[in-house]
Formats: structure tokens, sequence, C-alpha cells
């Protein structure tokens, strides 16, 4: 319509064009905030729609421009707002991934340490937070995984098994004194992260 319009009336498509995207940009994150706030498919496909629109707006102009108006081919401008939904994509998914290290920093968290797992009650909080280590990762890899660009998946996976096995190794490596029976329960610790580490191969990120 904008290329078999006036002047007038295709500026008036093109400014319409524009403050529909920005509309989008302010409404669509307000409105999706408590959604934004949790670990689910919402923000993940928010994040790929703004990924999606980051880089269909700057083929905009460049697409229709040669059947423009001529008055119109130097003004119709939609490139500037494309790094304004790049910025929000990486965003949200900066986000997603700083709740999931925070959700599994309140797990391990809850194994005090894993100090004086040879005592029932600890060693029991220790077993707990292990697996809730791996419900959240599994829960994680079957929000991400279908929606995320494989790359993209891939890359915040890694960064998330990076803080789990980095923070359990500096706990257990803090420990002062083990007793025997706690230096076996560790080792058997080990081999549950190692065994997360193989859930990689299921899980398409090595």
């Amino acid at each position: 319509d904008v290329c078999l319009s006036s002047t007038r009336v295709a500026m008036e498509f093109y400014h319409a064009a524009r403050d529909a995207i920005l509309l989008y940009e302010v409404v669509v994150p307000v409105k999706l905030e408590r959604k934004l706030g949790g670990i689910n498919q919402v923000a993940v496909l928010m994040h790929n729609d703004c990924l999606y629109l980051s880089q269909e707006i700057l083929g905009f102009a460049f697409e229709y421009r040669t059947d423009f108006p001529s008055s119109m081919k130097e003004h119709a401008v939609f490139a500037d707002l494309a790094p304004r939904f790049q910025l929000l994509a990486e965003d949200i998914l900066q986000r997603q991934v700083h709740l999931v290290i925070y959700n599994l920093k309140e797990a391990i968290d809850s194994a005090d340490g894993f100090q004086n797992t040879h005592q029932m009650q600890q060693f029991e909080s220790a077993k707990f937070s292990i697996d809730q280590v791996v419900f959240i990762l599994e829960k994680v890899h079957i929000i991400w995984e279908p929606l995320l660009l494989p790359s993209t998946y891939r890359k915040s996976m890694c960064t998330v098994l990076e803080s789990v096995f980095s923070r359990i190794a500096r706990d257990i490596l803090l420990i002062d004194d083990m007793a025997a029976e706690e230096t076996l329960q560790h080792l058997g610790r080990i081999k549950n992260c190692s065994a997360v580490a193989l859930l990689s191969r299921r899980w398409k990120i090595s």
C-alpha cells in the first residue's frame, strides 16, 4: 500500500509501522513481566520473537525502498530499531540464565556446604540438594532445547553447568576435616556430578 500511495499517505503508513514496532517493545514486556520473571516457555518464545524482529526490521526498508515514492526513499528508516530488539532478546535470555543459576544456587545452599554428611540428617540434605539440581537441569533442558537456536541452547546450558560444577567442587574443597565415611560419600557425589555431565550428551550440549 505504501508503494502505491501518495507521499502523504505513504508517510502515514511508514510512521504507523514504526509506531507498531515501538508499541510491541513497550507493551509486551510489561504485559508478560510476571512470566519473564520465571523459568518458562513464554520467556524463551519472547526471546525468539525479539530476535526474529531484529532481523526482519533490518530488511524492511531494503525490501521495499526501490518501490517507495521518491520523496520517502531517504526518510524511511527502520534499521535504528533493530539493535533495540537484539538487546531485548539478549536481556531476556540472560535473565533466564541468571534465574536458573540462582535456583541452582539455592538448591546447593540447602546442602550446607556438604559438611558432616556422615550424619544422617546432613547426608539426606546433601542428597536432596543434588536431586534438586538434577531436577532443575532436566526442567531447563525440556523448556530450552526445543525452542532456542542450537548454538544459543548449547552456550546457555554450558554456562549453567559450569556454574553448578564449580560451586559443588568449591564447597567440597572447602571442607576442612572429612571423616572416612564422609570421604566415600563425597566420592559418590562426585560420581553423581559426572553422571550429570554425561546427561549433557542427551541434552545435546556436548
